[in-house]
Formats: structure tokens, sequence, C-alpha cells
């Protein structure tokens, strides 16, 4: 069997594992714009030199100009829409802005023009493209107008066509996009034009990450910036789009140079996946490409283009482009998994020998804070479970003296200040569990008590620490093992300070609630003897060292596991979180 002919079978595979239909003659001249999930469209007008040998097909939505070039493209069977290049024609610019009055007939003609060119009574229009996007309020007079007036654009078109509105990012870095402080502006227009971000790369920067796990998170963590900054706006996401560049010369955000080809080919279908990835997970409605003409910027024209824009179709769907790889060249590598965020049904994170099911990560992201943190908890209970273990025994002796100590026995009470912080019994039960953990892994890692000399000097550096005399009914490690002596206010618990002389209090540490009767008022540190404050001060110390060591453990433990997982949404846990005990969660 030929090499061309085992990668077509390869691709129909991976087209039907992937769910894609096989592609059938185009019934409708107009692109498709659905109201959920993303549609595809590149951008060919006249500059794209293989545009009919490439783009031309079923499938294939293209945002193009001209009576000549659309006709030619549907005849392929392609859809087509309309692509103004220049955006300033209709509505000026931020400096020159254009009279008010003549906007709405600049729409009635660039509605027109569309129509003819498309072929479709209600077309698609893309406007190339907003100038000063991250211009800062307050605006000047001239940008107030020209906002206006991209404003009552989109708005005449309502309705009349399928309006996208492309936005270019920082010159620096097309990842960063700023609202500043103008966000009923975008709301506004976003609800009569679909806003698209710009959003190029530098694909030498691609393709030295190291790995396709790596260089893939790069580029869809760009994207999911990207569209942060529109949707933390309040702005739907399926009014969002997202633009990929492919674009040739220096200082243009795309191959910048990038050799041999086939590196540029690779790092094209990793852009591919990861819009794709990021389109699917985010809910956007569109993903676009631009850089496929040859224009005068030097470096522009660029004989690779053709083979390029055939990876892209291939890689988001091999019925596409059947022979991308072969046009890639031999060493191209033609793997679409390694890079990808697909999983397992039920599965949050993955890595090489190990998951993360989605339901344990979403029950605990509420609590958490983020799904990335619930991930770390659980992927940290998992190593840390490997060295030390917690019976059930241990957990309920801890959550009784929770209950009794901080809830006065009532279990009703207990259970409604967990659903307050979005925890169930069982939930928290397994924190309980990591608390006891973490503490067993620090005296593993640290056995020996602090020394006298820090002891001494932490003393002199917290003479104005406040202490209280106090009793226990058993021993507690903050009294340094003891059943009496100086508390410290940085060490025993907070009912120990809060309560006058002479009370007797109940708390609960790791081995359950213990009674507590306070002998004297509150005095500072440099006031008590020393050797009555060392019990406290040597423990305080030790628990911090012990804390420290566990943290850093779980820390470098995570770190290179981190490297090499895929988590939903990227949504990846973050080894520099610190563990999350009950105590934190406010139940006490």
């Amino acid at each position: 069997m030929g090499m061309t002919r085992r990668r077509a079978l390869v691709a129909g595979s991976i087209a039907l594992a992937c769910g894609v239909l096989p592609h059938t003659a185009a019934a409708d001249p107009c692109p498709l714009v659905p109201v959920a999930g993303p549609t595809w469209f590149e951008f060919s007008d006249g500059s794209v030199q293989f545009r009919q040998e490439l783009f031309a097909r079923p499938g294939v939505n293209l945002a193009t100009t001209g009576l000549a070039v659309g006709q030619a493209l549907r005849a392929g069977q392609a859809a087509t829409g309309f692509w103004k290049m220049r955006l300033q024609d209709l509505v000026g610019t931020p400096s020159a802005p254009a009279s008010p009055a003549s906007v709405p007939a600049a729409a009635e003609s660039l509605l027109a023009e569309a129509q003819a060119s498309s072929a479709c009574s209600q077309p698609v229009i893309a406007l190339n493209e907003l100038l000063d996007a991250d211009a800062p309020q307050p605006w000047s007079a001239s940008t107030r107008r020209y906002r206006e007036n991209v404003a009552t654009l989109v708005t005449a078109l309502a309705g009349r066509a399928s309006t996208f509105l492309l936005v270019p990012g920082s010159p620096a870095d097309s990842g960063i996009f700023a609202i500043h402080g103008s966000e009923d502006w975008w709301t506004r227009v976003s609800q009569a034009a679909v806003i698209v971000p710009e959003v190029y790369f530098d694909a030498r920067a691609i393709s030295r990450a190291g790995s396709d796990l790596l260089a893939s998170r790069l580029v869809r963590e760009r994207f999911r910036r990207a569209l942060a900054v529109f949707t933390a706006a309040g702005i739907p996401p399926a009014r969002l789009g997202l633009m990929l560049g492919f674009q040739s010369g220096s200082n243009q955000g795309g191959r910048e140079g990038l050799a041999p080809a086939r590196r540029w080919f690779e790092v094209v279908k990793l852009q591919a996946l990861a819009a794709r990835d990021v389109a699917l997970d985010s809910g956007i409605g569109s993903v676009w490409s631009w850089g496929w003409g040859t224009f005068a910027t030097p470096g522009s024209a660029d004989a690779d283009k053709a083979a390029a824009a055939c990876v892209y179709l291939w890689a988001r769907d091999p019925a596409l482009c059947i022979d991308a790889p072969d046009r890639a060249g031999t060493d191209f590598d033609a793997d679409v998994s390694s890079g990808s965020l697909t999983l397992p049904a039920g599965t949050a994170c993955q890595w090489d020998d190990g998951t993360l099911p989605a339901a344990g990560v979403d029950a605990l992201a509420p609590a958490a804070g983020s799904h990335g943190a619930a991930a770390r908890i659980l992927l940290a209970r998992r190593l840390e479970t490997g060295l030390v273990t917690i019976g059930l025994t241990a957990r309920l002796r801890l959550e009784r003296g929770i209950v009794a100590a901080s809830f006065r026995g009532s279990r009703a009470a207990y259970r409604a200040a967990l659903a307050r912080t979005a925890l169930t019994p069982g939930l928290a039960r397994e924190l309980l569990a990591d608390e006891l953990r973490r503490v067993a892994l620090g005296e593993a890692l640290v056995p020996a008590s602090a020394g006298s000399g820090a002891i001494a000097r932490w003393r002199g550096a917290h003479g104005g620490e406040q202490t209280r005399r106090v009793r226990s009914s058993r021993p507690v490690w903050w009294l340094g093992g003891a059943t009496s002596g100086v508390a410290l206010r940085s060490s025993a618990p907070a009912a120990v300070f809060a309560a006058p002389a002479g009370r007797r209090v109940a708390i609960a540490d790791e081995k359950g609630k213990v009674m507590v009767t306070v002998v004297d008022g509150r005095r500072p540190l440099h006031a008590r003897v020393a050797a009555k404050a060392r019990p406290a001060i040597e423990a305080l110390l030790t628990r911090v060292a012990r804390d420290a060591a566990a943290d850093a453990w779980v820390r470098t433990s995570l770190t290179p596991l981190v490297a090499s997982m895929r988590c939903l949404r990227d949504e990846l846990p973050d080894p520099a979180l610190a563990a999350l005990p009950v105590t934190g969660l406010r139940i006490d």
C-alpha cells in the first residue's frame, strides 16, 4: 500500500473518530452561521493564489470580495461571504472620523456590495478592522465619534447581514486586548456584530515550546486570555470569534521565517487544533484564518503557504485536504492527538499513568474556588496517600471534635456551615483527612524539633506576642505536647484568646475535642518567664518547619507531573497553591 493511500485511510479513521461527516455538495452558497458551535471562515480574495485549488470545495466558508472571485469559488461549491478590507472607508479613522450622517448610506452601499459579491441576500460581512482598539478612556472627541460610527454601521446591518468586527490586539502581543473602561460600547456593538479578536503568534516561539503538549497549551492560553477580556465585560461567547494569522514576513505575527517548512506546518497544525479545542469548550461562534494572500508587504510572498493552508484545513477535518501529510513532506509529524485536549469521557485531567475524574473535580471546585485548585487538592491527596494512610477512625474523631467544640454538638449546624462553603460532609471528611496527612507528612520529613538558637531568636523578635497561661484536658501540640503552659496567639486556637480568664472552652485539634481552661489574662511574651514559654515557641517553630516541608514536597512532586498533564479547559493544578484546610473554610 502506498504512503498516500495509508494516510488517506488514517485520515478517514480520524474523521470518523471525531464525528466528522463526509462533505456533500453545497446546496446554499451562503455560509452557515450556527446558533451554537463554531463555523470556520478563511480569507480568500484575489491575492490568494491557491484559492481555487484548495478553498473552492464543499465544506469551506470563504470571506472574499469581488464578483469574479466569488463566482469562481462558488463554482467549486464553497460558500462565500464578503470581506471589507478597509473599514475606514466607511467610518473614517479615530483621528479623522467620517461624518455621522454618511454612515447609514455607507451601510446600505456595503450591504449591496456584499450581497452581489456573495450571492447571498443576508450575507456574512467581515469588517477589517477596528482601529485603535485598545484606546484608553476617556476617548478624545474624534475617537468617540469614530467609535459611534462603527456602532452605527453594525447596527444598521443587524438583521440583514451577519456582521463580524475584526479586532487587533496590542502590537507587542496580539494575545493581549484592553477594553479600558469601554465595556458598554463593546457590549452594545456585540449585540449587532460578532467580535473577532485577532490572536497572532510568532511561529518560532511556538516551535521552541519543547513539545506539542506545551506548544498547544501556550496557544490555547493566549486564545483564552483574549476571549476572557470580552467575556468579563459580559459579552456572551457565542458573540465572539477568533482570528488566526498565517502571514509571512518579519514582525507580522505569523511564520516569521521559521524553517524548515515542516516546522511551520506543524505549528499551523497545532494552531488549528488549539482553536478547535478552545472553540468547543468556550462556546465561541466562529474561527477565522488570515494570511493566505500575497501583498506588497516584504516577505508576504511564500511558496509554502499553499501547503500550510492544506495542513490547516486537514488538521480540523481531514476530508478537507486529505493529502496534507504528503504535501507537508516526509518529516512532517501527522499526529493530531499529541497536543490535543481530547480526554476520555468523565475525565478532568490525564497524564501518562493516571487520571482525575471530572465528577470529583466538579464536586470540589465550588469550595476550592476553581477547577484547577480542586484538581490540585485531589492530585496532592493521591500523592500523599501513597506515603501516609489516614483511617476512617481518625477522620471521624476529628469530625466529632469539630462538631462538639465549634457547633455545641449540633450536626445540623455543622452541615449548614458546610453548605455555606459548598461542601458536603463527605467532602469535608476527605479534607480533614488531608489535614491529618499533611501533619503526618511534615513529622516524617522534619523529625527534629527547633533548636535553642532559633527559639531564642524568635522570642527576641516577637516580644510583643500575646500569651496566656492555660490548662488542657489532654496534651496539645501548641503547648509542646503538655497539658499546661503558656499559649501563643500565633499557634493557639482563637477561642483561647477570646475567652475571659477563668473560662473553660472547648476546641478541636487533629485528635478531636479538648477542653481548655484559661488561667490568666493576656500578657506580652517578654513579660513571661522564658522557660515557661519555651515549649510553645518550640512547638510553633517545629510545626511551621514541618508544614513548609510538606508543602515543598507536594510542590516538588506535582511540578513535573503537571507539566505532562492535559486538563479540561487547561485548568491545570497549580503546584504553588497551598492546601485547603477545613478550618480555612471557616466552619469552626
